[in-house]
């Protein structure tokens, strides 16, 4: 997912998701500062599939700052399967390469989409 984040936001640097490791992202902010600042990486990641997949901004509603743990967690590994699924569906219509070896790769988007 890492990747295709990356191609989603034309990002060039690794692409803050994980509720695991918000302190490492933005040690200095508060813990209600960390939440603000993922949920914003997360509405650019659904801002940017929803111009590629129809409906994911309605399907995908962002948590509210104040949500638990476990609500983040949840949306985060929602949001993390419609990426797969994304790059999945690029792949099979030849929009994707493999980055890898005969045992094991990770399917990175090609062109400009």
């Amino acid at each position: 997912m890492i990747v295709a984040a990356l191609v989603l936001l034309a990002a060039d640097y690794r692409v803050p998701y994980k509720v695991g490791r918000i302190r490492n992202y933005w040690r200095a902010d508060t813990p209600a500062g960390r939440r603000k600042k993922l949920i914003e990486q997360w509405d650019g990641l659904v801002q940017a599939l929803d111009r590629h997949i129809n409906g994911v901004k309605e399907m995908l509603p962002l948590p509210s700052p104040g949500a638990r743990t476990n609500d983040l967690k949840s949306f985060e590994d929602k949001l993390y399967a419609v990426i797969c699924a994304w790059v999945g569906s690029l792949a099979l219509s030849q929009q994707a390469q493999p980055m890898g070896d005969e045992t094991a790769a990770i399917w990175v988007p090609t062109g400009s989409l």
